[in-house]
Parts: structure tokens; sequence; C-alpha cells
């Protein structure tokens, strides 16, 4: 199956040939049907720099899958991570009544894939299980790391406000 952006830019798709040969996180252990079905899911979205993507406190319905550019998630005027191709945004969107903590803001211009809960739900329950167990597996994945990176920026603040204590002293 040939998937083409569906805004009928048919003239991007060096971003699905990446996606096969090297699968990001969240198609990890998918067969390439399997990530074929997936992309005829999403929809082919663009951003300009600046330009807000996510907003924070809105319900989350929809997650991004980066395949060109860089996009950064804020929180109080804190960029807290910057995000490229084959990070996975909102990774919690298949489990309703969450919000989102933080804005998703374009760095450069770039381009996602926005997979919809409901699509991604109705598809799934259509599947084996085992489908089902291994995409949330993936999903916590990300989670997981990310929360890894969150530890070790943490990690570094408090050793520097350590080292700012210690020289008041």
């Amino acid at each position: 199956m040939d998937i083409q952006p569906t805004d009928g830019q048919s003239d991007k798709p060096d971003y699905i040939k990446t996606i096969y040969q090297d699968p990001p996180l969240v198609f990890r252990n998918f067969s390439n049907d399997q990530i074929s079905e997936f992309l005829a899911l999403t929809d082919y979205v663009e951003y300009e720099k600046s330009e807000l993507i996510l907003k924070e406190a809105e319900e989350v319905e929809v997650a991004y899958l980066v395949v060109g550019g860089r996009v950064s998630v804020w929180k109080e005027s804190i960029q807290l991570i910057t995000m490229s191709e084959g990070d996975f945004i909102g990774e919690t969107f298949v489990f309703p009544g969450n919000n989102r903590i933080a804005n998703v803001i374009a760095d450069d211009h770039c381009s996602l894939l926005r997979f919809e809960r409901k699509k991604v739900l109705a598809y799934l329950r259509k599947k084996p299980r085992k489908l089902t167990k291994l995409f949330t597996r993936n999903l916590i994945l990300i989670q997981e790391n990310k929360m890894s990176h969150m530890n070790k920026q943490l990690i570094t603040l408090k050793k520097k406000l350590q080292q700012f204590s210690d020289s008041d002293e």
C-alpha cells in the first residue's frame, strides 16, 4: 500500500520511506503491513515556525508523529523538550479524560502525522488483541523515555542549585 500525504502533497514521500526503514518507537515491532494500516489512519499536516500545535489544558484527542522539522514543549514560558523526526507527541491520546499539560509549538517549518483517538480505537477494535497490546506498550515506552529525560533534567538542575547554594556559604 503506497501511503501519500492526505492533503494531496504527493511531493512528500520521503518521510514514508524513513518510517519503513527506521520505524519510530510508536511502530516498534510492527510489520510493514501494520505500519501501512496505521499510516492510512493519519492526516499529514504542516505548521510554520512559532505556530501553536497543541494548547495546554485542551482535551487530549489527537497525537502527532513528527516526520520533519522540530517542535518544542513549553510550560509556563519554560522549554521542557525539543522533539524532532520520529518523536511522538501526545501518547495519552487513546485514554479519554486527559488534558494537555503543556503547549507544543513549531520551532521551524514542520511536518506531522496526526492520529485521532476515534480512528485509532475503531481500527484497533477490528484487529487482534495482540496489536492493541503492542501499540499500548509502545505508547508506555514513549512515556517512560520522556520521564527518564525529565528526570535527568531535574537531577542536572538540582546539582546546579546545590552548587549555587554551596557557593553562598
